[in-house]
């Protein structure tokens, strides 16, 4: 799920002074630790969705429903990370965002990846929506289908979004005191508050249904919606590459445990309710969150003075520059797997599902560089 822009961006940007400029960047003038962040979330956002094809249709008291919210818990860093990353990139002062280049640059790069790729994953939603078909008619479905694009291609809207916000970010994102503050009221109303919600859902206690129900009124009344939603982890990721992370070790402990413990609370959850809850799960929940920033500052702390290699550099940075293909295709390779009988089920799921993620990875890699190679337009569509 990353955007086709900010490869060439981390090339370019300069680190200046650590209290406003990322911090990182290798010898060669490019912030390594942001190109393998780039890498292990598209590999996630991969993995997420092997998870997906079977996560409702298992026995959600079995060891293979809580393989499946382990991996998933775990994989769901992916889009706090990729947000994150293109917060570094695009609020950086050193970089010239303009709402011309905007307009001319990187929307119309996401505008056509999501056309082209949307009429092609119409075809195949349209042929096996038999249903639809018949009580709607084959165009009307097609083009139903046409409009909501697969269901992975959510994050391309959004991240135009925070495109179109992002000179207004830029206002005051510069200083760091006004930073700070945007993410305070993010952490209270975006994470804190519902987080607090979810937990107190997990009680069917009558006390405590009767405060949770008062609670939520109390919490829907401010109807707070400035420094909620992805451009939270927009602003943090810039806040975060712009200040030394003490401890990145225990930054990333204390992740994996909010992992780990969101897996339990989810799966315990789902047996209480009998069916799959991922509510806990999602992104703006603070197991998730915990684990992104873990992961994110690790990262940082721990390769901000990593100069590789030529041929490392190499690899990295040809992993890198595709990593908004795999997101393109990948679902349409994880189509023909299933049709194969290869998936997160095929056999014992804690190994059927890195299994099935690695080859569905690598097979996208594959058709990515074969588009690519199309002249002229293969860039356009990977």
């Amino acid at each position: 799920m990353n955007e086709p822009q900010v490869n060439a961006d981390g090339r370019s940007v300069r680190a200046l002074r650590i209290d406003s400029e990322p911090s990182g960047m290798s010898l060669q003038g490019r912030l390594y630790y942001l190109d393998v962040l780039r890498v292990f979330a598209i590999f996630c956002v991969v993995m997420i969705h092997v998870c997906a094809w079977h996560f409702y249709q298992v026995d959600i008291a079995s060891t293979r429903y809580f393989a499946m919210c382990l991996f998933d818990e775990f994989a769901h860093v992916a889009v706090p990370v990729f947000v994150m990353i293109s917060g570094v990139l695009f609020l950086n002062p050193a970089k010239e965002v303009t709402y011309d280049r905007v307009f001319k640059k990187y929307l119309p790069r996401l505008g056509v990846a999501f056309a082209v790729w949307s009429v092609l994953y119409a075809f195949y939603l349209t042929a096996i929506a038999t249903e639809s078909i018949q009580s709607n008619g084959l165009l009307l479905t097609y083009v139903c289908n046409l409009i909501r694009g697969p269901l992975h291609f959510w994050f391309i809207p959004m991240i135009a979004g925070l495109y179109l916000i992002t000179p207004l970010l830029r206002s005051f994102t510069s200083d760091a005191n006004l930073r700070k503050a945007f993410l305070l009221l993010g952490l209270i109303f975006a994470l804190a508050l519902p987080s607090i919600s979810d937990l107190l859902a997990l009680s069917s206690e009558p006390h405590v249904v009767a405060f949770a129900s008062a609670y939520n009124n109390l919490v829907g009344d401010f109807n707070f919606q400035f420094a909620v939603g992805y451009s939270f982890y927009f602003v943090l990721g810039y806040h975060l590459s712009t200040i030394k992370v003490h401890r990145p070790i225990a930054f990333l402990v204390v992740g994996v445990l909010a992992l780990a413990a969101g897996t339990w609370l989810v799966f315990m959850q789902s047996g209480m309710e009998g069916k799959p809850n991922v509510t806990l799960m999602t992104n703006f929940r603070v197991f998730v969150f915990t684990g992104s920033v873990g992961l994110f500052a690790f990262a940082k702390e721990t390769m901000q003075f990593w100069s590789p290699s030529a041929k490392v550099a190499g690899c990295v940075r040809w992993l890198s520059d595709r990593v908004f293909g795999v997101y393109l295709v990948h679902l349409f390779v994880i189509y023909a797997f299933e049709a194969v009988g290869l998936n997160a089920v095929s056999f014992n799921t804690f190994l059927a599902i890195p299994v099935a993620t690695l080859a569905v990875f690598g097979v996208s890699l594959l058709l990515v560089a074969a588009i690519r190679a199309i002249p002229r337009v293969g860039k356009w569509l990977t």
